[in-house]
C-alpha cells in the first residue's frame, strides 16, 4: 500500500530525487556531462517503471507474481539503480574536476593580472619620471640660460645673447632679452660715440683758447 511506512518513505524519496534532477542546470554541463545526466534521468525513469511493475505484481499476491516481482527487483531494477549510481558518481567527479580546473585557471589569471597591473604601474611610473625629466630639461635649462644672460648683462657683457630656437614662453623671454641687450648695447655705443665727440671738441676748444690767449697777450703788449 502506498500509505505503508516503507512504501511511503520510498515514494517520498523518489519525488525528492525527481525534484533534484529537475533543478539541475544542464546547460552548465559539458557535452560528456550532459550524456551522463541523460543516462541518470533515463535510468531513473526505467527504475520507476520497474517499481510500478513490481508493485502491481506484489498486489496480485500469488506465488508466481511474487517470483516475477523479485526477479524484476534483483534483475533489471537493480541494474537500473546501479546505472543511476555509476553515472552520478562519474558526473560528480567530472564536475569537481572542471570546478578545480576553473578555480586553478582563475587563480592563475588573477596572478597574471596582478603581474600585469604591477608591470603597467612600473611602466607608468617610469614614463612619469621620464616625462618629469623631459619637462625639467625643457624648462629649467632655458630658465638657467636666461638667468645666466641676465648675470652677464649685469657684469656689463652687453654682447650676451640667448638662443631663440623655440615657440614657448621661455623663447619669448629670450627674444625680449636679446632685444633689450641689443638696445642697451646700441645706447652704450651711442653714449661712447658722443663722449668721444665731446672729448675731441674739448681738445679743439682748448687749442682755440690757447690761441685766443696768445693773441690777447700780443694785443696787450702792442
Amino acid at each position: 500500500a502506498d500509505d505503508a511506512a516503507n512504501r511511503k518513505g520510498f515514494l517520498d524519496s523518489t519525488r525528492a530525487l525527481a525534484d533534484e534532477l529537475a533543478a539541475v542546470h544542464a546547460t552548465s554541463l559539458s557535452g560528456q556531462e550532459r550524456v551522463l545526466f541523460d543516462q541518470i534521468r533515463q535510468s531513473f525513469a526505467a527504475f520507476l517503471d520497474y517499481d510500478q511493475q513490481v508493485v502491481a505484481l506484489f498486489r496480485q499476491n500469488t506465488p508466481g507474481a511474487v517470483t516475477q516481482a523479485n526477479a524484476l527487483i534483483i534483475g533489471p531494477g537493480y541494474e537500473a539503480y546501479f546505472k543511476i549510481l555509476d553515472a552520478t558518481n562519474k558526473l560528480i567527479v567530472s564536475v569537481e574536476r572542471r570546478s578545480d580546473a576553473a578555480q586553478a585557471r582563475a587563480e592563475q589569471t588573477a596572478t597574471t593580472t596582478n603581474m600585469i597591473m604591477v608591470g603597467v604601474l612600473v611602466a607608468a611610473l617610469a614614463a612619469a619620471a621620464a616625462l618629469a625629466l623631459l619637462i625639467t630639461a625643457s624648462v629649467v635649462r632655458p630658465i638657467r640660460q636666461v638667468a645666466g644672460g641676465l648675470l652677464a648683462l649685469a657684469d656689463q657683457h652687453l654682447a650676451a645673447a640667448l638662443p631663440e630656437d623655440g615657440r614657448d614662453e621661455v623663447t619669448t623671454i629670450a627674444r625680449a632679452f636679446n632685444q633689450a641687450a641689443g638696445g642697451m648695447g646700441q645706447a652704450v655705443r651711442g653714449v661712447g660715440e658722443r663722449a668721444t665727440a665731446m672729448s675731441e671738441a674739448g681738445v679743439r676748444l682748448a687749442a682755440l683758447a690757447q690761441r685766443l690767449d696768445a693773441q690777447a697777450e700780443t694785443t696787450s703788449n702792442q
